[in-house]
C-alpha cells in the first residue's frame, strides 16, 4: 500500500467539498475535526499502526516470526515491525520478510537468528527510507541476512539508515547487503 500525505489545501479542499455537498452552510467544527480523523486513519496513518507489527514474544521457543502469537495474533504486515518488552527476546526469521523498519525499544537485549537462510528485505515505503534502529538500552545483535532491497533512489532518501539510537546494534552472523 502506498500512502501519500495531503497539503493542507487539499484537505481544505475536501473539507468544502465534503460541506458543499450537504448544504450550503459551512461544516461545523466537530464535523470538520471527526472528518478529519476520518481521512487521516484511512488515509495518513503510518503503516506501524496495522495491527501485528508489534513482537509480543506471545509464541514459544525458539519464537519463529512465523508463529501468528509472537505477534499479537497475526503476522505483520509491511511497515514497521516493533520489537520491545522482554517475551521472545531470541527470535528466529524462519521466512523471508520484506518490511520498511526494524525498530527495538525498551531496555531488554535482542537477538534475532535466521532458520533456513531466511532473511529480511528492507523497501523504501513512501518516501520513508528503510532503516534499522535501536532506541532501547539493550543491545541488538542481528544473525540474520538483512538487504536493503530498494529506495525511492532520490534526495532526502537515497540511502538506508542503521541507527544506534540508545543501545547497540551488532551484525553477526548474518549478511548485511546494502
Amino acid at each position: 500500500m502506498k500512502l501519500r500525505v495531503l497539503s493542507s489545501e487539499e484537505i481544505s479542499s475536501k473539507l468544502r467539498k465534503a460541506s458543499c455537498e450537504r448544504s450550503n452552510t459551512p461544516v461545523s467544527i466537530a464535523k470538520a475535526l471527526a472528518l478529519v480523523s476520518i481521512f487521516a486513519l484511512n488515509y495518513v496513518a503510518p503503516s506501524s499502526a496495522f495491527a501485528g507489527n508489534t513482537w509480543t514474544g506471545g509464541g514459544s521457543s525458539p519464537f519463529n516470526w512465523s508463529d501468528n502469537a509472537n505477534w499479537g495474533g497475526a503476522q505483520p504486515t509491511y511497515g514497521t515491525y516493533t520489537f520491545s518488552g522482554s517475551a521472545g527476546t531470541t527470535n528466529t526469521v524462519n521466512q523471508g520478510y520484506n518490511t520498511n523498519k526494524l525498530l527495538w525499544t525498551g531496555t531488554s537485549p535482542w537477538t534475532t537468528n535466521n532458520s533456513g537462510g531466511f532473511g529480511i528485505s528492507l523497501f523504501d515505503n513512501g518516501g520513508v527510507q528503510a532503516k534499522v534502529e535501536n532506541q532501547s538500552s539493550g543491545l541488538v545483535t542481528i544473525n540474520a541476512p538483512v538487504t536493503f532491497a530498494a529506495n525511492n533512489g532520490t534526495p532526502p532518501n537515497p540511502f538506508a539508515e542503521i541507527n544506534s539510537v540508545n543501545g547497540d546494534i551488532t551484525f553477526g552472523s548474518g549478511t548485511l547487503t546494502v
